[in-house]
Parts: structure tokens; sequence; C-alpha cells
């Protein structure tokens, strides 16, 4: 699990890796399932890409706040490609 920037520091654009088996040393990982959580300001959701691409799954508003959250399973793309990018 990675934790990136608090509010104070909000970003818009990240890389980050998804290890996939293909891409670790022999019985290192027994990881099979890719998913990235993104919590964002409301405002903000429809910007959000994931590989320059819309995300396939639906923000979910935070009751009470301005803030939704994604959950976005990226098993599938994750053993073609494991780098991966967020913008919004």
């Amino acid at each position: 699990m990675v934790i990136l920037n608090p509010v104070e520091q909000f970003i818009n654009d990240v890389q980050f890796f998804s290890a996939d088996r293909a891409y670790a040393p022999p019985a290192q990982s027994a990881i099979t399932d890719h998913f990235v959580n993104i919590i964002i300001d409301k405002k903000f959701k429809q910007s959000v890409r994931i590989d320059n691409a819309l995300p396939k799954g639906n923000f979910v508003e935070i009751q009470g706040t301005d803030y939704a959250y994604l959950q976005e399973d990226l098993t599938i793309s994750s053993s073609a490609n494991p780098v991966h990018r967020i913008t919004a």
C-alpha cells in the first residue's frame, strides 16, 4: 500500500509501478490483483485520467465532505504494463 501526498500538497500528475509477478524475481511476489484507490476533491473528479483514459469505475462521494473516492482495478492492465499514470 502506498499513501501519497496530503491535501495540503495536492499533486495532479503521478506515476507508479504496480509490480506484476512477471516483473519480480521468481518466488518473490504472489501478488495477483492490482487496485488503486483515489481520493479527490469532488470538483476535480471529472478530470481524473488513469493511463490517459477515463476510469472504468465510478467515484463515490464521501458524505459530509468535499471528497469522493474511486477504487480502480488495474489487474489486467498491470500484466501488460506495470507503470501507471494518474492525472487530474
